[in-house]
Formats: structure tokens, sequence, C-alpha cells
């Protein structure tokens, strides 16, 4: 199963905070699964590997190539005889090229054949960034939009693709007011409705500031609400139905 996450325009959302959860909670119940970071800043790498990730990264590799591995890291989220694997795609801000050929990455990522790969993939900005990027979801079988409780964030994000499952998260990267999540939750009804697209709130937790490579078992220290909404969005994600 492939999953791209996509916010539109609108960046700082959480995509790259929720990807890693997801992974993190495939990856704890024994499934091999796989992080693509897509983005230039290299955030999912920053988190997963810190800031000192070595190359070659995939804005390295020569799009004509076969050998993606070189781009691969292996991440222990728990102790590594727990037969936990999580792997990293990693990317960086120092690559100052950016991906090559994406539709040729993007094959090369599906060849992997991993049980689970989540695209983190960043704010597209424009409509040459959709272009560029459409590759990644071309051969996703889910696709996992995030918004915030913001109009301009719900606007920008909620769109379907044609013949791709969608599934959303109205997600809280900093502190919002019950009323204002409240409020936005009838934006997101709407759309949920219309187009039959599954949605789960995932409240602020302050614990998320401590994501990091050292700690990326960050289920053992943020709130029980927040374990339970990436629970129950991981659910849907890897979901087949």
């Amino acid at each position: 199963m492939i999953i791209s996450t996509f916010s539109g325009s609108k960046g700082g959302v959480g995509k790259t905070t929720l990807a890693i959860s997801i992974g993190i909670v495939s990856a704890i119940q024994r499934i091999p699964t796989l992080i693509v970071d897509s983005s230039s800043e290299g955030g999912a790498t920053s988190y997963l590997l810190g800031a000192s990730a070595e190359p070659p990264f995939l804005s390295d590799l020569d799009p004509g190539s076969d050998d993606i591995a070189r781009a691969l890291r292996r991440v222990p989220v728990l102790d590594e005889d727990a037969g936990v694997e999580l792997v990293v795609a990693v990317n960086s801000s120092r690559g100052i090229r950016g991906l090559g050929d994406v539709d040729k990455l993007a094959e090369r990522i599906r060849a992997l054949n991993y049980p689970v790969t989540i695209i983190d993939v960043p704010a597209l900005t424009d409509r040459d960034a959709v272009l560029r990027y459409l590759p990644f979801f071309e051969i996703s079988d889910t696709v996992l939009v995030v918004a915030e409780p913001s109009t301009a964030s719900i606007r920008s994000a909620m769109v379907t693709f044609s013949g791709k499952r969608v599934v959303a998260a109205l997600n809280c990267p900093r502190p919002y007011t019950q009323m204002v999540v409240e409020l936005y939750k009838k934006y997101m009804d709407v759309f949920a409705r219309r187009y039959n697209i599954p949605y789960v709130v995932v409240p602020y937790s302050r614990a998320i500031s401590l994501l990091s490579s050292d700690r990326l078992n960050i289920l053992s220290y943020v709130e029980p609400g927040f374990v339970q909404a990436v629970t129950e969005l991981a659910k849907l994600v890897l979901s087949k139905k």
C-alpha cells in the first residue's frame, strides 16, 4: 500500500508529523514500512535521523538509476531486537537540486514493494509544483489530506483525487480553542458528506515538540487523545476498504 500526503499550497499543517506517526504505528505492528521524504527541506529526514544525515539523498540519485537503495536508512523505532522495521528514503535541504525525474523515482519507489509506503509530499505552491509531484499521487492507493482549523487551509487541502481513496485529518499543529475546532469540524462535515471522505480530528499535543531521532516512539509521551486520534487515522489510512 502506498500513501501520499497532501495539503494543497498550505504548509505547516503537520503533514510530516502525521506521516511519521502513522509510520511508527505501522512499524510497531511489525509491518515493514518505508517513509519517503520528498521535500527538499528534509523535515522527515531530520526527525528520523537527526540534522546530520549523511548523503546520498534522493536528490543525489541519477533519475535513470535503479539504485534507490543507496538513499534508504533503517531507523530503530524500538530496540533493535524487537523486529520493528522503519525505513526512510532520505532527503535534505542540502540537496540543492531537489528531486530529479519524479516520474522515474515514483516507479522506483513502487518497485521496492514495501507493505506500507508513506510519501511525505511538501506543500505544492503552484500549478507547476502540482504537476511535478503528480507521479507520487498516481502510484498511491490512498491520499492523506491534512488541513488545520482555518478556512484557507481547508479550502486548499480538501480536493478529490480521481480514482484514489482519500482520508482527511483536521490536525491541530498548534493550540486552538475548542470553539474554533468545533467550528471547522462543521466545514469538514460538509466535505465528508459530499465526497464520502472519512476524517479524524487530531488534537494538539505539547509533547509533539519532543519528536526527534532520539525519541521516535512519541506515542509514549503524547496525551491519550492524540494517541487515540493517530491510531484511528492509521487504521483508516492503512485499510484497503
